[in-house]
């Protein structure tokens, strides 16, 4: 063997010290060539094509060209080789002699293509070699057996000859080129994976001549055959439908034999046109091959976090949203209050796929588009980052940039356009999203406040392309608190649930709150003493102890807040009214019929709780709204700042007496709804407009009559709360909260008194149900009476007695009288009402039939069996003025029916006593049963079934169950109120109290009554053995 082997030899141009060339060009030789004459034409005249001035370096004229020599003699003495070692001394060579910042481009002939994929594959998993590969743009190969070749067969004959000569000969490379060889199946499998990865250009030609070859030993008999067919000299055959790659090799034939495929003796042969003009291709192709292929940029401003927790629903979906060479770019939206941690998600999703992204060379480039002018700044820092080439010319900076990322060739990349708040910046004010590329080997992804402009930007408004970012789970939120290691030791033991729900699952609040404490080392106890404070919360909020080194905006979401309300109210002034308003009632379950309308028009209220739902301040379930606690102490913050809180909170008052609905049995299920909001209502009352006696020309002695528009804003916001407290108070009286209604009407009173004067109509409506209230209650019977005398002067001044004002008050004195027991100052006030509603008030009146009936009671109540069964039947006269289809449905009138149908089977059974003869007892008992059912039905049709009133029905008829026989029936019915009213008043209330003593009353229950779902027995004989 030659000592001169193996060697890189440069044979173009043949000065040496020649270095200006854009490209190299290495050519690897084949098995039995002889490196000195393998590329040289037949003939006299024999050329080298790969060296001659009018062939190859005419048609590439900045190419340098090299050789690749080993020795490939398997005959007489040839060395022991394999072609891991051969592809190894290559690379070698390479790596010592070329310089490393040149594309190279392969041209190989038959066995020397797996050289030099063998080569290209070692470079793969060696580091010091890498470069090469990375510079490899293309290879041209000249019949090389990816498959096997067809003439090994003759080959192995030759060695066995030469074998019985007694002449060494290596058959190593020949056993690797049998077609089905296991090494050169890996090989191939090896290099596609290479060529894919890295992008390289393949160009296979295969021949199209057959040659002869040895059929059999004694070299007597010969055969024609392609040494390598199609299918073999192609590394991925022309129609394979088995594998695909992005940059799928290209197949030309070429009207020569296998061993003429390298030969080439002038330029216009047309084999020599066809792969001169690939090398060619593949060398002009080399620039954008080179610029897509270059490493992976990294541009984005933010750390992770350490801190970051969850969230892995949402960071998979954007790793199933970002999609490459699809044909259709992949957007993706992310969108949610600000605060919940949109930009951090994006963040970890990057930083996470970082490794990846750089093995798929894809680039990571962040956009601030905070604003217009901040969006053009990133984009021109993009652009200095990435090397773009900006030409000042006058034309449009951002068209260029644009232009050059939605170039193929600039490789793939993903785009973080980061807090895209504002609509107009990308619509029609600066219509900034023209710049932003479309392309299927970029990927964008959006974050913003809005929902709309993430749907514009998308171009999507389906879940796969919008990404709502929402409060944390339980589960994360407790995760990112054991983040902090002093935190989770200091609060060990303690629940962290009211620090989760105080500040509603929002993660840069935990995780402030968190740093916090962590910081100044104090409990989760401390921090929710500081929190109670309004003032403080916004503090809080703000504070900087998470150490993270993010932009402001980002830190602080009060700042984002507030940049949102000015947005909107900006573009929606009605959108902004209505937050202002949301934010001084309950924050859930909040309906549209108590929000503000700026016009009748329903489609501009609609587009402005869109604008609201759009900017994620509201969410809207069930047609009920709701919002994020923090939003509420931010947004009445910038209403302080603003000096707007006080206003608002008058409108808030205003509508809440507008839209409190009157206490009548068909709208209870309303009142119920607008209740928490203003109760909300009222205790910011109370914290913007405290009791205040000061007030000017307020003579509490005085009548002053006024509307809530009258006066300064302190009289108008006391006129209000006092008028909603007037129908708050009501409704707690159908419900049979007294005491609630109690303690609202003398609030109410002290306000409407503080603002209105003592004769103002409003104050004495608060005077009148504070003598009812204080009368139910039994707080103070005394004074119940007082209020109503004090009442019955003035209405017979200012109004007369013969007025329903007068009688109304009347009527309430008297049953005050009789609560007491002054039932003889009670009998005569009764019959002073009875004449004068029956001389005043309509037939069908309800206080007129609710007096005869009261009227009537009086008569009979300590009279003889004939004045009662008397009173019986004028009670029966009454029922006939009740339409039952209104009762049920309308319901209007239905606490009245109750309640006569009620003292009419309390009567019926006073009357019963007084028989002398009980006879009959069964057949009374059973109807006194059906009436009593009859009550309980319209009970809970009109109340409900957890209604004190039904409840006091139920009760009554325990009874008369007893009475029936039916004590089972008995029992079960009472313990199910004692159930209810233990679970909804607890185990003290004097409600519960009476119905356990009914329920001792009846005597012990068998176990077996005992049922599965009703009060366990061990509570309800611990609850029996509580009484006196």
């Amino acid at each position: 063997m030659s000592t001169e082997y193996p060697n890189l030899t440069q044979v173009w141009p043949s000065d040496q010290l020649q270095n200006d060339y854009e490209v190299e060009i290495i050519a690897v030789h084949g098995l039995s060539a002889n490196p000195k004459t393998t590329w040289l034409s037949d003939g006299e005249n024999r050329i080298n094509w790969l060296s001659h001035e009018d062939m190859l370096p005419a048609k590439v004229p900045r190419a340098r060209t090299w050789t690749f020599n080993f020795e490939s003699n398997w005959l007489n003495k040839g060395p022991v080789q394999h072609i891991h070692y051969l592809g190894v001394q290559l690379i070698e060579f390479i790596h010592q002699k070329l310089r490393h910042d040149r594309p190279i481009i392969f041209v190989a002939h038959s066995f020397g293509g797996l050289v030099v994929a063998e080569a290209l594959v070692s470079c793969v998993c060696t580091p010091r070699t890498s470069d090469i590969l990375k510079l490899t743009t293309g290879t041209i190969f000249l019949g090389t057996p990816f498959h096997g070749s067809n003439g090994i067969s003759a080959a192995r004959i030759m060695v066995g000859v030469y074998d019985a000569l007694g002449i060494p000969c290596s058959s190593t490379l020949l056993d690797n080129l049998k077609p089905g060889s296991p090494v050169l199946e890996s090989l191939t499998k090896d290099f596609r994976r290479t060529v894919e990865d890295n992008e390289i250009d393949v160009v296979c030609f295969y021949e199209q001549v057959k040659q002869q070859v040895v059929k059999k030993k004694g070299l007597t008999r010969v055969y024609t055959t392609l040494l390598v067919p199609e299918s073999s000299a192609c590394l991925i055959p022309t129609g394979s439908r088995n594998y695909v790659m992005p940059n799928a090799s290209r197949n030309y034939p070429l009207n020569a034999m296998h061993t003429k495929l390298n030969e080439f003796s002038n330029p216009n042969l047309g084999n020599y046109e066809l792969v001169s003009g690939q090398i060619l291709e593949v060398v002009m192709n080399t620039p954008r091959l080179m610029k897509r292929r270059r490493p992976a940029l990294f541009h984005y401003p933010h750390e992770q976090s350490s801190r970051f927790t969850g969230r892995e629903e949402i960071l998979e979906k954007l790793i199933q949203a970002v999609k490459f060479g699809t044909g259709v770019q992949s957007r993706v939206g992310l969108h949610g209050l600000g605060g919940m941690g949109k930009t951090s998600i994006v963040t970890q999703y990057v930083h996470s796929n970082k490794e990846e992204f750089a093995k798929g060379r894809i680039s990571t480039y962040f956009i601030f588009a905070g604003d217009a002018e901040k969006f053009s700044k990133s984009y021109l820092e993009l652009a200095h980052f990435a090397g773009i080439p900006i030409v000042d010319d006058g034309s449009d900076k951002n068209q260029q940039i644009t232009n050059w990322l939605q170039d193929p060739d600039c490789g793939r990349w993903i785009m973080i356009i980061d807090n895209a708040d504002d609509s107009g910046t990308f619509n029609k004010d600066a219509n900034l999203s023209q710049y932003i590329p479309r392309c299927d080997h970029g990927a964008v992804i959006i974050t913003s406040r809005l929902r709309q402009v993430c749907t514009d930007l998308t171009g999507e408004n389906s879940s796969d392309s919008l990404i709502l970012v929402d409060r944390m789970t339980h589960k994360e939120c407790h995760a990112l608190l054991d983040k902090y290691s002093k935190f989770r030791a200091i609060n060990k033991g303690y629940c962290r649930e009211e620090l989760i729900k105080e500040l509603d699952y929002l993660p840069l609040a935990l995780d402030k709150a968190a740093a916090f404490m962590n910081v100044q080392e104090i409990t989760i106890l401390q921090y929710l003493d500081l929190w109670q404070d309004p003032e403080l919360r916004l503090e809080l909020l703000d504070s900087d102890e998470t150490g993270d080194a993010q932009d402001e905006a980002q830190q602080r979401a009060t700042i984002t807040w507030v940049i949102s309300f000015n947005q909107i109210k900006i573009k929606d002034p009605n959108a902004a009214n209505i937050l202002a308003f949301m934010s001084f009632v309950n924050r859930q379950d909040i309906p549209a019929y108590i929000l503000p309308r700026s016009s009748r028009s329903e489609v501009r209220f609609r587009k402005s709780l869109g604008t609201l739902k759009d900017y994620s301040m509201i969410t809207e379930s069930h047609g009920m709204f709701s919002l994020h606690a923090l939003i509420q102490v931010a947004t009445r913050s910038w209403l302080n700042r603003m000096g707007s809180a006080e206003a608002v909170m008058i409108e808030v008052l205003r509508s809440m007496v507008e839209r409190f609905p009157k206490p009548l049995p068909d709208d209870w299920r309303l009142c119920w709804v607008v209740l928490p909001h203003a109760r909300t209502a009222l205790w910011h009352t109370e914290k913007l407009f405290p009791l205040d006696w000061n007030q000017p020309d307020i003579c509490a002695n005085e009548k002053r009559p006024m509307s809530w528009r009258d006066g300064n804003k302190y009289q108008q916001a006391k006129f209000l709360e006092g008028s909603l407290i007037c129908k708050m108070s009501d409704f707690a009286d159908t419900q049979g909260h007294f005491e609630e209604s109690r303690m609202l009407r003398e609030r109410g009173y002290y306000a409407a008194l503080s603002s209105c004067g003592r004769w103002a109509r409003i104050t004495l409506d608060l005077l009148y149900g504070l003598g009812i209230s204080y009368r139910e209650t039994g707080y103070d019977l005394d004074e119940s009476i007082r209020f109503h005398l004090e009442l019955r002067e003035y209405y017979e001044y200012e109004c007369g007695k013969d007025t329903k004002l007068y009688i109304s008050n009347l009527h309430q004195l008297a049953k005050t009288y009789t609560k007491k027991g002054m039932m003889k100052d009670a009998d005569a006030l009764m019959f002073e009402i009875f004449e004068r509603s029956q001389k005043v008030l309509e037939p069908h009146d309800l206080d007129r039939i609710q007096i005869a009936k009261d009227w009537t009671l009086i008569k009979c109540k300590n009279g003889t069996k004939e004045e009662k069964i008397e009173g019986l039947k004028t009670l029966s006269e009454i029922v006939p003025q009740f339409d039952a289809d209104e009762v049920l449905v309308k319901k209007s009138s239905g606490p009245l029916f109750v309640t006569l149908l009620w003292d009419m089977e309390t009567l019926s059974e006073e009357i019963h006593k007084l028989e002398d003869d009980p006879k009959g007892l069964e057949g009374y008992n059973n109807g006194m049963l059906e009436g009593w059912k009859l009550i309980v039905m319209y009970c809970n049709e009109i109340y409900g079934s957890s209604h004190p009133k039904t409840l006091d029905a139920i009760l009554a008829m325990v009874p008369v169950y007893e009475k029936t026989g039916d004590l089972k029936k008995a029992h079960k019915e009472c313990a199910k109120v004692i159930e209810i009213r233990t679970r909804n008043l607890g185990e003290s209330h004097p409600a519960t109290q009476r119905s356990l003593e009914v329920l001792r009353k009846l005597g012990p229950r068998p176990l077996e009554w005992w049922e599965a779902g009703s009060q366990s027995l061990g509570q309800m004989l611990r609850l029996l053995n509580k009484l006196p």
